[in-house]
């Protein structure tokens, strides 16, 4: 099967310096966190995906094609940076009719996507006003509403929460938890715990170098010995089927945490519970791993 993007020894740069350094990845459908330093390649990574930056080296393909031989393909991929893009002279319906006929779509499949996307990302009371009349948070909805208006196979994203406060943050990340279930989102982020927290798959860039890709599956297993594991319980008391097991629990919130070992599993020490009649709701690291794994690649260079 065709990757959705795909970067073959790739270098790119700007006025003969070099910022990417041989770069391969083939992505599909998923949510990527993109980590790394600034200055390491990151958007320079993004703006050569998505067609805006020709590389001096190597080549780029989404969904089969090169978008510098073929531009007709660029369209199926879409790039939002950090701060919202919007025009602010221009009303929502104004900047998504502009951005629409830019990205060559017809007017009926303009209204039909600005309908859609301004209700999943609930922005349609926002429709008609100016971009300089919303709110950091508001205008990163409508920003990230815009960046789908043509169906992209591949998304990038810029530190989409990037300076907006908490609450809001986390409203952001619940949109874009949804983006990765049928496309392929590449998400640059300094948040570590927003990363753990969003991650199918991690990258990690340092001087244009790739220096891990892993299936943040894969990253939690190979940290699992000694890993602090939560068991949020709705009823019963499982302080003494874990200590049973030899376990020293303590209680966090809702969480009964253990510090599990390298013979059992969280699974199997669920499914006792379960078992035993204490209702598990949800298994979680309590620790960051993202962040144990940043800091390992940096000791590293």
């Amino acid at each position: 099967m065709t990757a959705d993007i795909e970067f073959s020894n790739v270098t790119a740069g700007y006025s003969g310096i070099d910022v990417l350094d041989g770069i391969d990845i083939e992505l599909s459908t998923g949510f990527t966190v993109l980590l790394g330093p600034n200055g390491c390649g990151k958007t320079t990574l993004f703006r050569v995906g998505c067609g805006v930056l020709e590389p001096d080296g190597g080549r780029v393909e989404i969904d089969g094609t090169n978008p510098y031989e073929h531009p007709g393909v660029k369209r199926r991929a879409s790039y939002l940076p950090h701060r919202p893009v919007l025009n602010p002279e221009l009303s929502v319906r104004e900047n998504f009719g502009f951005h629409g006929r830019i990205i060559g779509l017809a007017p009926d499949r303009i209204a039909d996507r600005l309908d859609s996307l301004s209700r999943e990302f609930e922005f349609a009371d926002l429709l008609d006003r100016d971009g300089d009349e919303l709110s950091r948070g508001q205008a990163q909805r409508v920003s990230i509403g815009q960046a789908l208006l043509g169906d992209p196979t591949v998304l990038f994203l810029d530190e989409a929460t990037t300076g907006l406060d908490p609450m809001i943050a986390n409203d952001i990340r619940s949109y874009l938890r949804r983006l990765g279930d049928d496309r392929t989102v590449v998400y640059s982020t300094h948040n570590l715990n927003e990363a753990d927290d969003l991650a199918d798959r991690l990258l990690i860039m340092r001087n244009g170098r790739l220096v891990m890709d892993e299936a943040i599956e894969t990253v939690r297993d190979r940290h699992l010995t000694n890993a602090r594991i939560g068991f949020k319980t709705r009823d019963g008391d499982a302080r003494e089927i874990l200590e049973r097991r030899g376990y020293d629990p303590e209680r966090v919130g809702q969480y009964w945490v253990i510090r599990i070992d390298d013979d059992d599993s969280a699974g199997e020490i669920a499914t006792d519970l379960t078992t035993d009649g204490i209702n598990v709701t949800e298994v979680k690291f309590m620790d960051n791993v993202v962040e144990s794994v940043y800091e390992e690649t940096e000791l590293e260079q």
